[in-house]
């Protein structure tokens, strides 16, 4: 147990046939998406007490889509956004589960997800993944 925090395994788990939406930064952008889009410092070392890892959204729990993201932080109206089913994720080794409490915004906390199984084996397969499903591009950073 991570403290008062579930372990990971008693988390719910999203279904392979539903997408979740990655937020992709401007700067992880540059003509391509680069490996930057999943910082090591996001999936290395985690979970700990307070983190579990690469932070997703659940499509479904979010019916007003990627403006209800951008409502609750106005700043992600520049950032990218990449939508994948969950099951091109589970092929990969990574799983999805709920998360809640670690979304700092409390009206998408419901949606809150995080990508458990992101490792230095598969992370270069997932950002491919990433590039392949991008549904929006950031603006390339000055």
């Amino acid at each position: 147990m991570l403290g008062a925090r579930p372990t990971p395994e008693q988390l719910e788990e999203a279904a392979p046939h539903e997408f979740v939406l990655r937020l992709v930064h401007p700067t992880s952008y540059t003509g391509r998406l680069e490996t930057s889009c999943l910082p090591s410092r996001d999936w290395k070392g985690k979970p700990t007490a307070t983190d579990y890892g690469p932070s997703a959204f659940l499509e479904a729990r979010l019916p007003g889509g990627v403006a209800e993201l951008e409502a609750a932080n106005h700043d992600w109206k520049r950032f990218g956004v990449v939508r994948l089913q969950i099951r091109e994720l589970n092929e990969r080794g990574v799983v999805v589960r709920m998360t809640p409490m670690d979304c700092q915004f409390p009206t998408i906390a419901h949606a809150h997800a995080t990508l458990f199984g992101v490792t230095s084996a598969n992370r270069d397969d997932v950002v491919e993944l990433f590039a392949a499903r991008i549904q929006r591009v950031p603006p390339r950073a000055a």
